[in-house]
């Protein structure tokens, strides 16, 4: 049952106000709070933390051996300490594609095989 309040400015007739309407804003609220509260923890850990987070993408599963070797050649490129997250696309073929800070590193089969593909076609069309 809704509960009557102030008077509509317009008509003069009390506006109707549900408790869902309470519990709706209140959870609008705790979640703008909850966001705000997630930002100022990611930008703490970001200024205490170094090292940055590079997505490995290989065709299959990696072994230790190639975390390692993606690991310290991420450190390399970037300078920085690595938190390597990994992910399987199959269609890359081979090799391996690292992503952090906004740059992409291709070193996939797929983008080798691109690369011949319009060194070909351009030198069709250069004949």
């Amino acid at each position: 049952m809704p509960n009557v309040g102030d008077a509509d400015n317009k008509t003069g007739a009390p506006v109707k106000h549900y408790p869902h309407e309470d519990t709706a804003r209140y959870a609008r609220e705790l979640m703008t709070e909850v966001r705000a509260a997630e930002i100022r923890l990611q930008n703490l850990i970001d200024e205490h933390d170094p090292s940055i987070t590079v997505t490995a993408t290989t065709a299959i599963p990696m072994d230790e051996l190639l975390r390692v070797k993606a690991t310290s050649t991420a450190e390399a490129i970037f300078h920085a300490p690595v938190y390597l997250i990994e992910a399987v696309d199959p269609s890359i073929i081979g090799g391996i594609i690292l992503e952090a800070l906004g740059k992409r590193y291709d070193a996939s089969i797929r983008a080798q095989l691109s690369a011949v593909h319009k060194g070909l076609v351009s030198g069709k069309r250069g004949a």
